[in-house]
């Protein structure tokens, strides 16, 4: 409310890859032409998912654009069938359905759908198309390096959205410490265990490693086992 959303989202990612890159600067020469592709085309889904989220939670309560951006948990499974004719499991379609079920109950008003909401959708999309591409194509990539252009590629996605009306920085110390907040302990913190985690499981693994716990492979996955699992789901 006290700063343009697309400025403190510019601002925060930012902050963000150039921690990355002061921690560990020699990763500079794992960006080669696949890193780099890749890894822009994940962030600005990733970037898009962001503005689209602060998007909604000026239109709508936080906690309907909350279960609304939660629901790229379903998403993501039905997404990577649309797109890779990954196999969904019984317990996942049930658990798509009962979602979906509740999306309805929670975002309906009447026979219409408010704008925040439509937000809120498209943000999940988003949100599940990342983690089904960063599943699908992260493999052979350095996790960190990837995660580096994706907070690049963020960053450059909000920057475009800041500068057509002047870039307005934090007016005081409270927006401050959200930007730095936010830059570390929500988007740097997460993200790189999370691309480490993708060495371990795929997109749609939880179904997989499940069905492993018991320390026997996975009947749908023969490649994944409970000690790559449990590391993956650990990160």
């Amino acid at each position: 409310q006290q700063q343009p959303f697309f400025d403190f989202l510019a601002i925060r990612f930012t902050i963000a890859a150039l921690i990355m890159l002061a921690v560990k600067p020699k990763m500079v020469v794992l960006l080669k032409p696949r890193m780099l592709v890749i890894g822009a085309s994940l962030g600005l889904l990733l970037g898009l998912a962001y503005v689209t989220q602060t998007v909604a939670l000026q239109l709508t309560t936080a906690a309907i654009t909350g279960f609304l951006t939660g629901t790229y948990v379903v998403l993501t499974p039905v997404l990577g069938w649309l797109f890779f004719r990954r196999r969904i499991g019984g317990k996942v379609a049930i658990g798509a359905v009962l979602a979906l079920i509740g999306l309805g109950l929670i975002s309906i008003t009447g026979l219409s759908i408010e704008v925040g909401q439509l937000w809120g959708i498209v943000c999940a999309v988003l949100f599940a198309l990342h983690i089904v591409g960063l599943g699908r194509f992260s493999s052979g990539l350095d996790s960190y390096a990837l995660t580096f252009v994706q907070l690049g590629a963020v960053a450059v996605v909000c920057w475009i959205g800041a500068l057509p009306d002047g870039y307005q920085g934090p007016p005081n110390a409270d927006v401050w410490i959200a930007v730095l907040f936010t830059a570390i302990f929500a988007t740097k913190a997460p993200d790189v265990p999370a691309g480490y985690g993708f060495d371990y499981i795929n997109a749609d693994g939880l179904i997989h490693e499940l069905k492993a716990a018991d320390g026997r492979k996975s009947h749908r996955d023969p490649s994944c086992k409970w000690d790559r699992g449990a590391r993956g789901w650990l990160y």
